[in-house]
């Protein structure tokens, strides 16, 4: 949504409807699951989301360099008031606050499935966030599922621009 030549809808958007966008994207064009999901960026929470949510549709997940629901955790709460001001002021008018809260809340329902995130380890992390704090959140985070996979590329957040035979290759071994 307003983005691109999507429909400019007024006001914030929510995850929630993103994921309910996407479900009924697949229904109509008549895509049976189960799916497997790839998500870059805030794709990739909405991809957990999903599987959240839709837990007996989604068949494995890979996550490419995704934001994840704890990196709200990392702002310290002298500073935290004026990211979410910043992280909100986005074209697509989503509710980045909306989105951490409920893919948190949908974790404990994720199915048992094959999940990898592709990390990018040329990261320009926020100076305010604790050194390393974000790679030990992420190696915890994938720790704790069942069919977690954490694979490292020596590349930016642009993964699907910069290694995209990488990222097809991720999604195809998710596919096996």
């Amino acid at each position: 949504r307003n983005v691109g030549l999507s429909t400019q809808v007024p006001g914030r958007s929510t995850s929630t409807e993103a994921v309910e966008d996407l479900h009924q994207l697949l229904q109509v064009a008549g895509v049976e699951p189960p799916y497997v999901l790839a998500g870059h960026s805030y794709g990739g929470m909405l991809s957990l989301l999903y599987a959240g949510t839709y837990p007996d549709e989604v068949a494995g997940i890979v996550l490419v360099d995704a934001t994840m629901p704890f990196e709200v955790e990392l702002d310290p709460p002298e500073i935290a008031p004026s990211v979410r001001i910043d992280l909100n002021d986005n074209p697509e008018r989503i509710d980045f606050y909306e989105t951490y809260a409920l893919t948190d809340s949908v974790l404990d329902r994720l199915p048992a499935i094959p999940i990898t995130y592709m990390f990018a380890l040329q990261q320009d992390y926020p100076k305010e966030w604790e050194e390393g704090a974000y790679p030990r959140l992420l190696r915890a985070f994938m720790r704790g599922l069942p069919n977690g996979r954490l694979v490292e590329f020596d590349t930016d957040h642009d993964m699907p621009l910069d290694i995209p035979a990488d990222v097809a290759d991720q999604i195809e071994q998710v596919l096996r």
